[in-house]
């Protein structure tokens, strides 16, 4: 537990002894008033150790102080049960604390999975595109050969056509 560094808290405890001491109940109203009040203001200011610190020593003051309160007709079961309540608050804070942290880890792997989905769906896209280039480059030089040789064939077939004619020229046909 943190360091009890609140200033009131013994100040607070301090005033109680004197007052049960002396034996004014009224003042010791006050006072518990005081206190019940400061371990609400710790936490709402979220020192949830240091109001759970408070609270134990508050706790520690009634139980040994429990016969002179009773004498005093004091009721402290409603600082009792702020003290049980505030005690409670750490244990509830750390379950808060994992629940939170559970579901930040499961987001996380959520959003990991995410990433690696998209990363691959993106791969798989440029791949696609690339293939899509390389057949359409196929495509084109494929058509640039048969254009060529269409080309190609048709010279022949003129050479060898004028070719015959010649010979057929000095053959004199």
């Amino acid at each position: 537990m943190a360091v009890l560094d609140e200033p009131v808290a013994p100040t607070v405890l301090n005033k109680l002894t004197e007052v049960v001491q002396s034996g004014d109940a009224a003042k010791i109203g006050t006072l518990v008033d005081q206190v019940v009040e400061h371990i609400q203001d710790l936490v709402a200011d979220g020192k949830i150790s240091i109001a759970a610190e408070y609270a134990g020593k508050v706790q520690e003051f009634i139980e040994v102080n429990k016969e002179k309160l009773q004498d005093l007709n004091i009721n402290t079961a409603t600082i009792t049960e702020l003290v049980n309540k505030v005690m409670a608050l750490p244990a509830e804070a750390v379950e808060t604390a994992d629940a939170s942290a559970s579901t930040i880890k499961a987001d996380a792997e959520a959003v990991k999975q995410a990433v690696k989905e998209a990363a691959k769906q993106k791969a798989d896209e440029v791949k696609a595109a690339a293939d899509q280039k390389v057949d359409e480059a196929k495509t084109k030089a494929n058509k640039k050969m048969e254009d060529a040789a269409n080309r190609a064939a048709e010279k022949i077939d003129e050479a060898i056509d004028n070719a015959a004619a010649a010979a057929k020229k000095n053959l004199g046909l």
